[in-house]
């Protein structure tokens, strides 16, 4: 005997007047095992969209993210995500939004960090001790060189290095455990 489940996408309504955007909701029938394996590869709030859209390789990967970036960028970026890695045991989701795709950084259900791409730059947030996701640095090109930014400053690229060191383990400490 065959038991099938129903899997139906993400969808938001309009309650109280609040206009929202729908997501297309359509339904798939999928077998026991397939049920159980989505079932085992989803982590923390994803829903069985985000499991088919990571299998069927539709969701974008970090070097998505920094495509638009020029290599030394690229680079660069890939080494600060990689040092921000290094500072607790983080699960990963990227995002994409309209004005910036965003990587998150996630530990025990909580996003502790994020990384925010648009085509020029990419911001790093943490979260503080009000639990605000707070800008602390970013990186981009300037005079053909990669920058730190921060308040409206440029700062050499091993700037970021060092805020990730300073802002990354307290909020992990504080809100990853």
């Amino acid at each position: 005997m065959n038991f099938y489940y129903i899997i139906d996408t993400p969808k938001l309504l309009s309650i109280l007047g609040i206009v929202c955007v729908c997501v297309a909701e359509k339904t798939v029938k999928v077998s026991e095992m397939v049920h159980s394996e989505l079932q085992y590869r989803k982590q923390d709030n994803d829903s069985f969209d985000d499991v088919l859209r990571e299998v069927l390789g539709l969701k974008p990967s970090l070097d998505d993210l920094v495509a638009y970036f020029d290599k030394e960028l690229q680079d660069t970026c890939i080494e600060l995500i990689d040092h921000i890695n290094e500072q607790g045991d983080f699960n990963h989701r990227i995002e994409e939004g309209s004005r910036a795709d965003v990587l998150k950084f996630i530990s025990e259900g909580t996003i502790v960090a994020e990384a925010r791409f648009t085509e020029h730059s990419m911001s790093l947030y943490y979260r503080d001790r009000s639990s605000s996701l707070e800008r602390f640095t970013g990186l981009k090109m300037d005079d053909n060189e990669v920058k730190s930014t921060r308040g409206g400053y440029t700062h050499g690229k091993e700037s970021a290095f060092e805020r990730v060191e300073n802002k990354i383990p307290g909020s992990y400490r504080r809100w990853g455990k």
